[in-house]
C-alpha cells in the first residue's frame, strides 16, 4: 500500500448522515464503510476549518470538502484539488431567516437579507476570496464556480441536495454512534 494512503482524513458524522440521506445509502452503510476505511485513517475533522488547516499541512490525501475552502487553499499555493466523483456530489444550501421578535426589527433584518441577495453582494461573494456559489440569478457564474460546480443555474439541480427535515431527526443519534465508533 502506498505510504499516503495511510494519512486519510474524514470530515464526520455530519457528512456521513448528509450522504447517507441523500439516497446514496443508509446510514448503516455509511457506518459500515467508514468502518473499513478506518484502519487507514490518521484523523476526524472536527470541523471545515481543521480539515483546511491538515490539508495545509499535507495530512491529508483525500477528505471531503466544499469548493469554497478548497479554492481558498490553492490561492494559498496549497497543492489540492476538488473533483466532483462519478456517483454525484452532495451540496448544501444556505439559509437566512427572521427570527420571531428581533431584538432590533423586522425592517431592519429584512434588509440586511436583502442586500445579502443583491446582485453585487452575491457577485463579490462568488469571487475570491469566498467563492460562494451565488443563487441570485442576475449574478454571474465565473471563474472556479463555472469551472467546477456550474456555468448556469439549472446545472444546479445535478447536485444531491440533503434531507435536512430527515436528517435531524437521527442527527442526535448518528453523532453519538459516530463518536463511539469511529476512533482513530
Amino acid at each position: 500500500m502506498n505510504h499516503r494512503m495511510k494519512r486519510r482524513t474524514f470530515l464526520g458524522a455530519s457528512f456521513m448522515a448528509g450522504i447517507a440521506m441523500t439516497g446514496l445509502g443508509s446510514c448503516n452503510q455509511s457506518f459500515q464503510a467508514v468502518e473499513e476505511l478506518l484502519p487507514n485513517l490518521a484523523s476526524v475533522a472536527a470541523n471545515p476549518g481543521a480539515l483546511s488547516a491538515l490539508f495545509q499541512q499535507g495530512e491529508v490525501d483525500i477528505a471531503p470538502h466544499n469548493l469554497s475552502s478548497i479554492a481558498v487553499l490553492q490561492d494559498k499555493g496549497v497543492d489540492v484539488e476538488w473533483v466532483i466523483p462519478r456517483e454525484g456530489s452532495d451540496a448544501f444550501g444556505a439559509s437566512m431567516h427572521v427570527v420571531k421578535n428581533p431584538t432590533s426589527s423586522v425592517e431592519l433584518a429584512t434588509a440586511y437579507i436583502d442586500t445579502a441577495l443583491s446582485t453585487e453582494v452575491q457577485t463579490a461573494m462568488a469571487q475570491a476570496p469566498y467563492y460562494i456559489a451565488p443563487v441570485n440569478r442576475n449574478a454571474p457564474l465565473q471563474g472556479v464556480l463555472a469551472e467546477k460546480i456550474a456555468t448556469n443555474f439549472d446545472e444546479y439541480e445535478k447536485f444531491i441536495y440533503q434531507d435536512w427535515e430527515t436528517i435531524s431527526q437521527q442527527r442526535s443519534q448518528w453523532i453519538e454512534r459516530f463518536n463511539r465508533e469511529v476512533t482513530v
